[in-house]
């Protein structure tokens, strides 16, 4: 099934947004066939796949995610091989005329009051449906948003799902991170807590391969206070990786009931974190305005340009926008 190149044009509460985007107009989760285990060994020995494996070999403390698709009557999990011979089909049909051209991403804290989320959700998985990202980075994602986005057709058929285990987060603490991560391409995820920042949370990082490409698209929060600790770790681990899109909240700000912790009211970045990531292209510096020093979109690659950035401002004014951003493929 290899990709076949659409434009799309989406009117978003009065912002004309042209993405020129690419994605398998009717694209199903491929089914495994054949013996999974020997082709997977196979396959992992001989491509360019074999590249992720670098992340378990790192220094840092993770956590494999499972990966899980919608089979018809619910959410099933896939084997690492499972990934890999779907990665290996894709690769398989790639040539220069079914290339992809562009990749779009969106990032959203869905953090909402209770009484609004259900119209908060609806706007967006309606953004989620119009544009198809290629990667969904979520936020704040809690129980009843993850029930939302896996009850939703679209991600159903178009989305492959990181599946975290939230037993161990508390969502009244600023210390939880709840991410979520969809990808319409097979891949692999892991986790990877910030250990000795006296912060908490962890990166969420998506691995696949597009165009033959091994791309790391990653998620993470990080609270104002103690930011500097966080993004360093994060930004350590990304460090290995050659194509890396690094999306999130950047500038999460403490609980009101936290009393005895001070108030920081600036979001902007200051310049030992600015040197920090350094290495990547900011998308925000191609929009006309700019958003704030909260939601990052960050590209780091000799083979992926930023194109577009965009403000998603939609009825649910009193929660946050999302952004979209569009990355070009060499």
């Amino acid at each position: 099934m290899a990709p076949v190149i659409a434009t799309q044009s989406s009117i978003l509460e009065g912002h004309l947004i042209k993405i020129s985007t690419n994605f398998t107009n009717n694209h199903k989760i491929p089914p495994v066939t054949g013996d999974s285990q020997t082709q997977g060994n196979i396959f992992r020995a001989g491509s360019k796949c074999a590249l992720l494996n670098t992340m378990e070999d790192a220094q840092y403390k993770f956590t494999p995610v499972q990966t899980k698709i919608y089979t018809g009557t619910k959410w099933t999990p896939l084997t690492e091989n499972e990934i890999l011979l779907q990665m290996d089909e894709l690769e398989c049909n790639n040539s220069d005329s079914n290339l992809l051209q562009n990749v779009t991403v969106l990032s959203w804290d869905v953090s909402c009051q209770e009484e609004f989320r259900p119209g908060f959700y609806n706007e967006i998985l309606a953004v989620v449906r119009r544009i198809l990202p290629d990667f969904c980075c979520f936020q704040n994602a809690q129980h009843d948003f993850r029930a939302w986005v896996k009850n939703c057709e679209t991600v159903r058929e178009h989305y492959y799902l990181s599946n975290s285990n939230l037993d161990y987060i508390d969502f009244e603490s600023d210390a939880h991170n709840g991410l979520l991560t969809l990808s319409r391409w097979p891949s692999e995820f892991v986790e990877y807590p910030f250990i000795d920042t006296q912060v908490g949370g962890y990166l969420l990082a998506c691995q696949t391969v597009i165009n033959g490409i091994p791309v790391v698209a990653a998620n993470s929060k990080h609270q104002i206070l103690g930011r500097g600790m966080t993004i360093k770790y994060a930004n350590d681990i990304l460090s290995a990786h050659g194509n890396v899109i690094w999306l999130g909240n950047f500038g999460s700000e403490p609980n009101d009931s936290e009393e005895d912790m001070p108030r920081i009211t600036s979001t902007e970045l200051d310049t030992s974190v600015r040197d920090m990531i350094s290495s990547y292209q900011d998308m925000e510096e191609i929009a006309e305005v700019k958003h704030s020093d909260k939601d990052k979109m960050l590209v780091r690659s000799d083979k992926m340009k930023p194109a577009h950035y965009f403000t998603l401002d939609i009825e649910s004014s009193e929660n946050r926008p999302g952004v979209v951003g569009v990355i070009q493929l060499k």
